[in-house]
């Protein structure tokens, strides 16, 4: 389903028909609609989204290739997901991105905009933001698999490992077996040793 576009404002004064929130549309108008409208999805646009998909079926083509028949491509995927956790409160990770200030550039609300900067989404990569401080723009994005986003988390914690200081994707791409990278984690968390949690897991007991 296509991300919101509808950020939440305020509530506004009920008129009998249940409770009502002012919303700002990415194109910049202000529309009235029911809380429950808004966060179950039913209402995801000013009314411009409709106008847009109707101009975009009536044509014969679509020059991008990234939606059809209702299905996306993997980067038409990472693109309604990136809008959806910035601009729309409903959204599960709402709340460490868009309600954390991480915003996405004007030129990146329409598809087009973004292919053009990002080019198609290569096999085993997502979206990741070079400096996690910052929103989604050219200049911050890259297409990058999760051992290169484990290595640009906010804090990388190193572990003493053979006489260097590495994090832990990093250990791993140095040995040939090795626990996958989530069980990794998951076993330091529990508080065994790094030298015990790489360990594959018919070894590590």
């Amino acid at each position: 389903m296509t991300a919101s576009r509808l950020t939440f404002v305020r509530p506004v004064a009920s008129r009998g028909t249940g409770r009502l929130g002012l919303y700002r549309c990415v194109c910049g108008n202000e529309i009235t609609v029911r809380l429950s409208q808004a966060e179950s999805g039913k209402t995801r646009s000013c009314g411009c989204l409709r106008r847009e998909t109707t101009a975009a079926c009536g044509k014969k083509n679509i020059t991008h290739g990234h939606f059809s028949n209702g299905r996306s491509s993997p980067t038409h995927k990472s693109w309604e997901a990136m809008l959806s956790r910035c601009l729309n409160p409903g959204d599960k990770d709402y709340a460490r991105y868009g309600a954390a200030g991480i915003t996405v550039c004007a030129a990146w609300l329409d598809f087009e905009g973004f292919l053009a900067d990002m080019g198609e989404r290569p096999g085993g990569t997502t979206i990741d933001r070079i400096k996690n401080d910052l929103g989604y723009s050219p200049s911050n994005c890259r297409w990058a698999t999760p051992t290169e986003q484990a290595n640009n988390r906010r804090v990388t914690k190193l572990f003493d490992f053979h006489e260097e200081k590495l994090s832990v994707p990093e250990i791993l791409r140095r040995r040939k077996d090795c626990a996958p990278l989530a069980t990794v984690y998951w076993r330091i968390s529990r508080g065994i040793p790094i030298e015990q949690a790489i360990l594959p897991s018919e070894r590590s007991a």
